[in-house]
């Protein structure tokens, strides 16, 4: 969610990359949000490019990703089980529409956005998309533990799933966060 959030503070703010890299360190560096990805994510709007005088190297990044299989098999196995999962699934159709970068170049030509924004706090609408992403994580962490639960009855596993928690946040994975620590936390005491 960190992209879109520049994005959205860029138009309704006019922040450019390093504001960008400041607050999602100082996001880093609080309560809420502390995690890997959030991490990295503040870094490279730092980065400058250093093959042309043109910027950061953000900047240089298509906005278009490559599909795996890893990425819809979420959302395959929820409907399977009957699990309703719509924050995972807005992110998986959120690939499915970078995917398709022809296709949103040629309707931005066509349709335009709105030139006038409204007058807003820019301290305010950084706290706002702050406590935003945070119910956004928190939901999906909630759905991807809901899959578990599911495919563990389904399949009669006994699955622990405080111990499947562990493994999502072991060091050098992309989901550690001091998030997923305190669910897993929480699970220890609900045990």
């Amino acid at each position: 969610p960190y992209a879109e959030a520049a994005e959205m503070l860029r138009v309704v703010t006019n922040f450019v990359n390093q504001d960008f890299g400041r607050i999602m360190n100082n996001w880093n560096n609080g309560d809420l949000l502390p995690s890997y990805v959030l991490e990295i994510s503040g870094k490279i709007y730092y980065k400058r490019d250093d093959l042309t005088p043109n910027g950061h190297i953000v900047n240089h990044m298509v906005d278009c990703v490559d599909l795996k299989d890893s990425d819809t098999w979420a959302a395959i196995e929820a409907t399977k089980l009957g699990v309703p999962v719509p924050t995972l699934n807005a992110a998986l159709e959120a690939r499915y529409f970078s995917v398709m970068k022809d296709d949103r170049v040629e309707a931005s030509s066509i349709l335009k956005s709105p030139t006038d924004t409204p007058v807003i706090f820019k301290d305010q609408a950084v706290d706002d998309l702050q406590k935003a992403i945070y119910c956004t994580i928190i939901t999906a962490y909630a759905e991807g533990i809901s899959i578990l639960l599911a495919a563990s009855e389904v399949e009669s596993w006994d699955a622990n799933i405080t111990e499947c928690l562990r493994i999502w946040n072991h060091p050098g994975s992309f989901l550690v966060s001091n998030m997923l620590n305190k669910i897993i936390s929480a699970c220890e005491k609900e045990n």
